[in-house]
């Protein structure tokens, strides 16, 4: 039987040292891994955020929606206006004077019936309970009862102070708790726009004056101002715990608060302002 014979080329085969595969091509595997890592990451980054971007999302259409709506009845108010004849002018004031009054008076009764320590803000149908003098070691457990109020700041009644109160904006999905979301949509409120709260049986009633991003490490927020307000704070971007939203709102009703001053105190300003999302 014959025996296959090898010759010199057979051998170079044979012994051939592979090919090194380029520096490129590592590169480029790298750099496939690292888009992967990343998509997925964005993925489950938006599955475990996506209530609270739904509820935005949901804000947004309704929103615009009735604002389109509503622009559209101010114009056609407006050319109502000007052919009302000006001898009904100043009748159509003093109903309008009538209206505005009636309106106030309603409002504050309605305040009055939302419930002991309540937190309401319509613009965005915000309802939550507040948990008075929550502290650092307890704010994550009140948190999933409402909102907290940041034990130190200042109480509804003192004068020049500043209520304090923090929500969360997008908590774990698989963490318990109702208000996991509850601060999802303070950053659509403006200048103007309205926050309720009673405390002690007696309402009190807020008009946005101020909203900014701050660091955790801006704690001058949590100072008292030469009026008395309401700031809520909640994690900012949504599912992040990077920076804070801070929306400050003036008090309006009561104009006057009982000769009870506020003082900060003095620890109230060492810390960072809490992480809660």
């Amino acid at each position: 039987m014959n025996q296959p014979v090898l010759n010199e080329n057979d051998l170079k085969k044979l012994f051939k040292t592979p090919k090194k595969k380029s520096q490129y091509f590592e590169i480029y595997k790298f750099l496939i891994a690292l888009a992967k890592f990343f998509l997925l990451f964005i993925f489950f980054f938006f599955i475990v955020n996506s209530p609270a971007y739904i509820k935005q999302i949901d804000y947004f259409l309704k929103t615009n929606l009735l604002k389109n709506g509503y622009k559209n009845r101010l114009v056609n108010l407006t050319d109502l206006a000007k052919n009302t004849p000006s001898d009904k002018q100043i009748e159509v004031i003093k109903k309008a004077q009538e209206l505005e009054k009636a309106k106030k008076e309603f409002e504050l009764k309605l305040v009055s019936l939302i419930g002991e320590n309540q937190l309401i803000a319509p613009k965005i149908a915000l309802k939550a309970p507040i948990i008075w003098q929550s502290d650092t070691t307890n704010i994550l457990k009140d948190l999933k009862s409402g909102v907290a109020h940041y034990k130190g700041s200042g109480l509804p009644g003192q004068n020049n102070s500043n209520i304090f109160i923090t929500g969360h904006s997008s908590n774990f999905i698989w963490d318990d708790g109702k208000f996991k979301q509850v601060f999802a949509l303070i950053d659509r409120l403006e200048n103007n726009d309205r926050i309720y709260l009673v405390y002690e049986s007696k309402p009190y009633i807020f008009d946005v004056e101020a909203k900014k991003v701050v660091s955790p490490k801006e704690v001058e927020v949590l100072n008292p101002q030469d009026h008395s307000l309401i700031s809520l704070m909640t994690c900012y971007p949504v599912g992040t715990t990077l920076n804070r939203m801070i929306v400050q709102a003036r008090q309006i009703y009561p104009t006057e608060n009982p000769t009870i001053n506020f003082e900060i105190p003095n620890d109230l300003l060492s810390n960072q302002l809490p992480a809660i999302r």
